[in-house]
């Protein structure tokens, strides 16, 4: 959604140069400044994509690591008198 929201912005500021609203000696420090701010963001979700992998693995290994079963002693005998 970040990334479509960034976008957008850009779209808006490449038009608003091109229909004369805006000169280029506004609208290039903003342009790059989105270059940088999704190069960032990308960073950022690479970052959490690979972190959830990571945790899906460590999920993953405690499902399939066979430990030996767990005895419970059963109660004692009861005497009845």
């Amino acid at each position: 959604m970040a990334q479509g929201s960034l976008k957008e912005l850009e779209t808006q500021l490449l038009l608003a140069e091109r229909v004369q609203i805006a000169e280029s000696a506004t609208t290039a420090p903003l342009l790059m400044d989105c270059d940088k701010l999704g190069r960032m963001l990308r960073a950022y979700i690479r970052s959490l994509q690979k972190r959830d992998r990571e945790a899906s693995m460590g999920y993953h290994s405690l499902l399939t690591t066979h430990h030996a079963p767990r005895t419970v002693p059963s109660p004692a005998p009861r005497c009845h008198a």
